[in-house]
């Protein structure tokens, strides 16, 4: 019977996620920010995921934060992406305890890392896309957002009934990029403030909910890239899954670190402790 790792296999890999993606945000919004002076003293102090992700959903459940005028678009939504990363990591962490515990219990010949790996994300991936369809139901479009996103929900269809079962994960890519276009075309027009301009109350709604899900979308596929990646290179296999996310990631996370002089004194105080 083929080994699956226990889920502490990836710990390294998650926390320096984590920790790299508080690095791009204190970066991006400032070392004083009063959000993230939170989220580092949690996260330098105790590195416990449970605690960051439920300080997050409490912030954005007050009226603290729905009531903050001092913060751009850009900042709140890049705490939406990080909290969907957390969101992200949790779920499939209990996927792959439950995944391998099934395994164990019907003591039959295991899957080998990697694919194993493929097998989780894809189910993850596909319960991301049951939850968009089902709740694009209560959307309404204006005439400039409904090409677009009814472009989305056919793919979401097609992959919910299962028509694109041997280039599934290619499938969700695209989906990623279609949401990113929708999003960036109602985000078009800023005012003086740096504020998004938006037509209706409606597109308010339509542009929340595709930054939900495309920062859900994305944080997946990136965490799926990462576990794939570390298991390549341990195995040292000459053939590697294609990771753009991933490498778009590694590449902005250099031009921050070119911005930032403080970056190995930033790492040093979380692996301290």
């Amino acid at each position: 019977m083929v080994k699956i790792n226990d889920w502490e296999y990836y710990h390294n890999i998650i926390n320096e996620l984590v920790s790299n993606e508080i690095f791009i945000l204190v970066t991006s919004f400032g070392d004083e920010n009063k959000y993230l002076d939170d989220i580092k003293k949690i996260w330098f102090n105790s590195k416990d995921l449970k605690e960051l992700k439920e300080f997050l959903s409490q912030l954005f459940e007050s009226p603290k934060i729905a009531n903050d005028n001092d913060s751009n678009d850009d900042e709140l939504f890049c705490l939406i992406r990080f909290g969907s990363l957390l969101e992200a990591i949790e779920e499939i962490k209990n996927s792959y305890i439950n995944f391998k515990k099934r395994l164990f219990s019907k003591q039959k010949n295991s899957p080998n890392q990697i694919n194993a790996i493929i097998y989780i994300f894809k189910d993850y991936l596909k319960h991301i896309s049951d939850n968009f369809f089902k709740e694009s139901k209560e959307i309404s479009l204006s005439r400039k957002n409904h090409r677009p996103f009814l472009k989305i929900i056919k793919s979401i269809s097609s992959i919910i009934n299962n028509k694109y079962d041997d280039h599934i994960i290619e499938e969700y890519y695209l989906i990623n990029d279609d949401i990113a276009d929708l999003l960036e075309l109602i985000a078009a027009n800023y005012d003086s403030n740096g504020m998004i301009k938006f037509e209706s109350e409606e597109e308010v709604i339509l542009y929340n909910f595709l930054i939900y899900y495309s920062s859900w979308y994305h944080s997946t596929l990136l965490l799926r890239e990462k576990m794939i990646f570390q298991d390549e290179k341990t195995k040292e296999l000459s053939k590697k899954t294609p990771t753009p996310i991933l490498d778009d990631y590694e590449e902005r996370l250099s031009e921050y670190k070119l911005m930032y002089d403080g970056y190995d004194d930033f790492l040093y105080k979380i692996l301290k402790n």
